[in-house]
C-alpha cells in the first residue's frame, strides 16, 4: 500500500491498545465493559453495530452524493490515505476498530464521561489540513453515538461491530478514490 502504510497503521493501533490495557489496569475499569457476555446477546450486539455502522457509511455516501463540499472533503480524504484495497481496508479496519473503542469507550469513558471521553475522540482526529476540519467534527458526533452504543449495552462489543464496517467501507471507498501513482 503506497497510501497510510499498513505496518505504520498496525504499530500505532497496537500502540493504543497497549495504552487501552495500561489505563485500564491503572484506572481499575475493564476496557471491554461487562463480560462475559451471552453468546445470543453477543451476536445481537455484533449485528447492531455492523448495521449501525453500515447506516453510517450509506449516509456518508449519499452525502457525498449530494454536496459538492462533501465530495471535497471525501478527495481531501483519499489523498491523504492513498489507495487501498479491500483487504488492507479491512485490516486498517479491525485494529482501529478495536484499539480506538477500547481505549475512548472502555479504559475512558467509565472515567471522563460520555462528553469527556468523545470530546477525546474528537481531538485524537484533528486533521493534518484545514480541508479536513469537517472530519473532526463528524468524528466527535460519531464518538458521541458509539459511546451511546457502550452505555446503551454495557460493553465495546456493539461499538467494535460498527466502528469496524463504518472505517472498512469508507476507507474502501476513499481509497479507491485516492490518487494512484
Amino acid at each position: 500500500m503506497r497510501g497510510l502504510g499498513l505496518h505504520r497503521v498496525a504499530y500505532f493501533y497496537a500502540g493504543m491498545f497497549g495504552l487501552a490495557l495500561i489505563l485500564g489496569a491503572v484506572l481499575d475499569v475493564s476496557i471491554f465493559g461487562h463480560i462475559p457476555i451471552p453468546p445470543m446477546e453477543g451476536l445481537a450486539w455484533l449485528a447492531t453495530g455492523v448495521l449501525l455502522g453500515a447506516a453510517v457509511a450509506g449516509l456518508s455516501m449519499l452525502a457525498s452524493r449530494a454536496s459538492s463540499a462533501v465530495r471535497s472533503l471525501d478527495q481531501h480524504l483519499a489523498a491523504s490515505i492513498g489507495p487501498v484495497d479491500t483487504q488492507e481496508a479491512l485490516i486498517m479496519a479491525a485494529f482501529s476498530g478495536l484499539a480506538e473503542e477500547v481505549l475512548f469507550r472502555g479504559a475512558l469513558q467509565p472515567v471522563l464521561g460520555l462528553w469527556g471521553a468523545s470530546a477525546l475522540f474528537m481531538v485524537a482526529h484533528l486533521p493534518p489540513s484545514r480541508a479536513l476540519v469537517p472530519w473532526t467534527l463528524t468524528a466527535g458526533v460519531l464518538g458521541l453515538g458509539l459511546g451511546l452504543t457502550v452505555e446503551w449495552s454495557g460493553n465495546v462489543l456493539c461499538a467494535v461491530a460498527a466502528h469496524f464496517t463504518l472505517n472498512a467501507i469508507n476507507l474502501r471507498r476513499l481509497g479507491a478514490l485516492a490518487p494512484h501513482g
